[in-house]
């Protein structure tokens, strides 16, 4: 099955690359076809296709007049991996000599072909078939695989971090595979329409980046979740932070990536960071749970030990990881001198976040949600670890139950 979207308002055009389509091989079926720009956004949301062929010249809506550059807004709309599925292939097919003569170097940048569609020519009819044919190679060799479970959570800990989240009722089961050293635990949940989601979990043998990604790649690799989370604990940087706020990382960097130099003598810190950023997707979730003020504030109460008081404050801000655990006033202000809007420090973040970003597709929507366990310097210890992992879990659980929506299945 290749499945296929045209994007083109001339329908004697379309009638001509569909029947070019259909003789050589791919089911009327799956062939779509939309006329606008709108149409056209719409499929690219919710449907993977193994091809996309289109027109230059195509209107925001169905009955207005076509756009001079509307199919390059749609390439531009492909950047967004996290709200398009970017098709296997893209073909510009415009019977336009001036757009073909302007945008043509646009296009090859972004795509493999632009094609002069003429109606008395075979030749843009040779290029599909060759393109079509190269799809259903490649197709044998990778086929193209869909998300299986719903939810991936990665911890940094057992103790701790992962054992919250097995405290959710999920009917847990451990798994291991032949090949693999780790354990990870299978469960199904209800959310609150009543739609069945599949959850999987799994903690990193040990602390740092390099453990979180491998642990993330594997799990990804096993399980081709859609979400996944990493719950857990991380030092405060901003002062004004209680233990159990909760940070979303956005975005989120290794603060060791730079260069040292030599300046006048002084051996000199130069920070060169690659900066990720959170799913818009998702950080719209978090901030529709940040207004339900109630939530927030119980939240507390429903923690074993009464110890802790404070309603939770819930932030999207920076979090950077490290490769060693800050318990130093020296080092916390080190960190802060790096950007003034550094919240929290952990030493696991970006190593997941990195995994999930360049896994294979079908790639997951990632999310860093921690929680404030300590204020990184000398008063450093386990009194709100507990209380932390419990926090992050429990938000995390509320995205999914209560405002992630699962396809019907």
């Amino acid at each position: 099955m290749i499945r296929t979207l045209i994007v083109d308002d001339n329908h004697k055009k379309v009638k001509e690359i569909r029947d070019c389509l259909v003789s050589v091989g791919i089911q009327i079926e799956d062939i779509d076809v939309v006329t606008d720009i709108v149409e056209g956004r719409k499929k690219l949301k919710s449907v993977f296709y193994d091809l996309l062929i289109l027109d230059i010249q195509i209107p925001e809506r169905v009955g207005e007049n076509p756009l001079i550059n509307g199919g390059l807004q749609i390439l531009e709309l492909l950047k967004d991996r996290y709200r398009y599925k970017k098709p296997g292939y893209i073909i510009g097919l415009t019977e336009f000599s001036d757009s073909m003569k302007e945008y043509k170097t646009v296009f090859e940048e972004k795509l493999r072909f632009l094609i002069k569609f003429e109606e008395a020519s075979t030749f843009w009819k040779t290029k599909l078939n060759a393109i079509v044919s190269e799809i259903k190679e490649t197709k044998k060799f990778s086929p193209v695989l869909d998300y299986d479970y719903d939810v991936g959570f990665v911890c940094a800990l057992e103790k701790t971090e992962l054992e919250n989240v097995l405290k959710l009722e999920m009917g847990w089961t451990p798994i291991h595979f032949p090949s693999d050293n780790l354990i990870y635990h299978i469960g199904k949940g209800v959310n609150s329409e009543g739609r069945e989601y599949k959850i999987v979990a799994a903690s990193c043998e040990q602390m740092g980046m390099s453990s979180a990604a491998v642990t993330t790649t594997k799990l990804i690799h096993h399980f081709r979740p859609k979400y996944i989370f990493m719950t857990g604990i991380a030092g405060a940087v901003e002062d004004s932070l209680n233990f159990g706020d909760i940070i979303i990382a956005d975005p989120c960097w290794d603060y060791g990536d730079g260069k040292y130099v030599e300046i006048n003598g002084a051996n000199v810190f130069e920070e060169s960071p690659y900066q990720l950023r959170a799913p818009v997707s998702l950080l719209s979730i978090v901030n529709r749970i940040r207004v339900e003020k109630d939530f927030l504030f119980y939240l507390p109460s429903t923690y074993k030990q009464a110890s802790f008081k404070n309603p939770i404050s819930v932030y999207i801000e920076p979090l950077v990881s490290g490769s060693a655990v800050i318990a130093s006033f020296q080092q916390k202000n080190k960190i802060k001198s790096l950007h003034r809007k550094i919240y929290a420090v952990d030493m696991e973040a970006f190593g997941f976040l990195y995994a999930a970003n360049h896994a294979l597709e079908p790639r997951p929507f990632p999310l860093v949600v921690k929680s404030i366990s300590d204020m990184a310097d000398t008063t450093k210890n386990d009194f709100a670890k507990d209380y932390a992992a419990y926090t992050s879990t429990q938000f995390v659980f509320k995205m999914i139950k209560e405002f992630i929506e699962f396809e019907k299945g």
